[in-house]
């Protein structure tokens, strides 16, 4: 598997291309005093969203991150309003979404 960083929307745009299937896969981390709660990343008051990764072939992803301890994070209200503009509502793309 491959994975590359993407920071900013012409290189989501380079990837996806003209493709007409893309999966879509969203990376949460549970906030530490919600730990023991199995189902917490699931609640948007006690987990947040670390990176969305995209895969349009096998083999390949890319990933935005959005807060890591390490390296450049995108800003999330830019890119989830790119991600809903562009990509979920592109009626030739098929999206498959899903949740790490």
């Amino acid at each position: 598997m491959s994975y590359k960083l993407a920071l900013n929307k012409d290189k989501i745009a380079e990837y996806i291309g003209d493709s007409i299937l893309l999966t879509l896969g969203i990376e949460a981390f549970t906030i530490p005093e919600y730990r023991e709660n199995i189902k917490a990343s699931f609640d948007e008051h006690k987990a947040l969203i670390t990176g969305i990764s995209f895969s349009v072939e096998k083999g390949i992803v890319i990933y935005i991150q959005f807060c890591h301890n390490v390296g450049q994070n995108a800003d999330f209200v830019k890119t989830w309003k790119l991600i809903q503009q562009n990509i979920l509502m592109n009626e030739i793309l098929t999206v498959l979404i899903h949740k790490d």
